[in-house]
């Protein structure tokens, strides 16, 4: 089954409003704080969906979504590009499929 979500993944992010990016575990820690989900908008501001099992929140404008974007940029500065993630999650996926 993981070898199948891997390549859905892989397919997902062929298209174009879409990035997947990886970072490998010997890029070291991630620099942000913990789970949020970051969301861009054409034609209105983001927002940030912060939350863990016990309580969440949505963020709007200005320093509730500057800190996140912030975050964003340091963890695709540590990732892997679109081609190494991809090749990354095939090579993974081919490996799940061999055990």
């Amino acid at each position: 089954m993981m070898s199948k979500q891997i390549r859905h993944l892989v397919w997902l992010a062929q298209r174009p409003h879409i990035n997947v990016y990886v970072i490998p575990f010997r890029h070291g820690a991630y620099p942000a704080g913990g789970p949020f989900s970051f969301y861009g908008f054409r034609l209105a501001p983001p927002i940030v969906h912060v939350g863990d099992r016990h309580a969440s929140t949505f963020l709007e404008l200005g320093a509730g979504t500057s800190q996140y974007q912030a975050a964003i940029g340091a963890l695709t500065a540590k990732a892997l590009n679109f081609a190494e993630s991809a090749g990354l999650m095939t090579r993974i996926a081919a490996d799940h499929e061999r055990s």
